[in-house]
């Protein structure tokens, strides 16, 4: 296939692509996509901590406050398409969860995992993921965008390689029924850089 240019300039094969804060591989793992989650929540978590670990005046309850509002929302984001993920990736951010709230209590490493959540009443990744993904597809059919209650059909719980292929291709259709351009013509994620090139496979 001849190289695809933009503005005469061509486009540079990549073997990921971001949308939206989401970043597509080639095979749909999303391990890229969680590193980044990973990295960005302990950089937070490092300029909130003394916030959270040495602010003795801040109660319990604030401290949960804070990890809702600025933690907890850079795990949880976008959940519903990569949530599919292999196991070991989402137990990676698991530990890193845990690793927040036992500062918030101040809890020593040997405290089980569920007495530390259910003392913050804070549910685990994968409850929260299935939560989040239950609610997103359940919202689909009654979408004011024509386009995006189609894609109602998707059963949370399938397979995470058959719901990763059509979470994608939700992804193309959503696109090209909010900029009004017909839908592609077969359900292909292509490794190219540009929404143009993932709305035209060829």
């Amino acid at each position: 296939m001849p190289p695809l240019k933009l503005f005469g300039r061509p486009i540079p094969l990549s073997t990921s692509v971001e949308y939206l804060g989401i970043t597509l591989d080639r095979k749909l793992t999303f391990k890229n996509h969680l590193s980044k989650i990973k990295c960005k929540f302990k950089q937070r978590l490092a300029a909130l901590r003394n916030l959270l670990y040495f602010k003795p005046t801040l109660s319990n309850q604030n401290k949960r406050r804070i990890f809702l509002q600025y933690l907890l929302p850079l795990l949880t984001y976008g959940c519903p398409i990569w949530g599919m993920a292999a196991p070991t990736h989402l137990r990676e951010l698991q530990i890193i969860q845990n690793t927040a709230l036992r500062l918030i209590l101040n809890a020593p490493r040997d405290i089980p995992r569920k007495y530390i959540h259910a003392d913050l009443k804070i549910s685990s990744i994968h409850a929260r993921i299935r939560e989040l993904a239950s609610s997103f597809f359940q919202n689909l059919p009654t979408h004011s965008n024509h386009t995006i209650s189609q894609a109602a059909n998707i059963t949370p719980g399938q397979h995470r390689h058959a719901v990763a292929s059509a979470s994608i291709q939700d992804i193309l259709i959503t696109l090209a029924g909010v900029f009004q351009l017909p839908p592609p013509p077969f359900p292909l994620f292509l490794s190219i850089s540009g929404l143009d090139q993932m709305l035209y496979p060829s």
